[in-house]
């Protein structure tokens, strides 16, 4: 590979990688927007069972086997995993723009030699 494919190619993941933060930071607010509903709808159906006179030794088994509690901890937790899928996408970015770096010196390197 030349110095100029290896130029391409490492312009090329820095350019990825602008775009690849923005969405890792929209993701994480997802997140965390996911998470705040599902621990208030989880805090309201806790205070809604113990008012009814559940056992409280119960409600927690209770409550997390709500159809609507467990649906918000699924999106929440599939949020999280798109979330860590990203963040690693964005190391394999970095990787690869250390490798192309790395080749740079390299080839500058060999070409001294020459």
């Amino acid at each position: 590979m030349t110095p100029a494919e290896i130029l391409d190619k490492l312009n090329a993941a820095i350019r990825m990688l602008t775009p690849k933060n923005e969405d890792y930071k929209e993701l994480a607010m997802d997140r965390a927007d996911k998470y705040k509903k599902y621990r208030v709808a989880l805090a309201r159906k806790i205070v809604e069972l113990r008012d009814a006179g559940n056992s409280v030794t119960l409600i927690r088994d209770i409550v997390r086997g709500d159809e609507t509690i467990a649906q918000l901890k699924f999106e929440y937790e599939l949020s999280l995993v798109v979330e860590r899928a990203c963040l690693e996408s964005i190391k394999d970015l970095r990787v690869a723009i250390d490798t192309r770096r790395s080749q740079l010196t390299w080839e500058r390197a060999e070409m001294g030699r020459q």
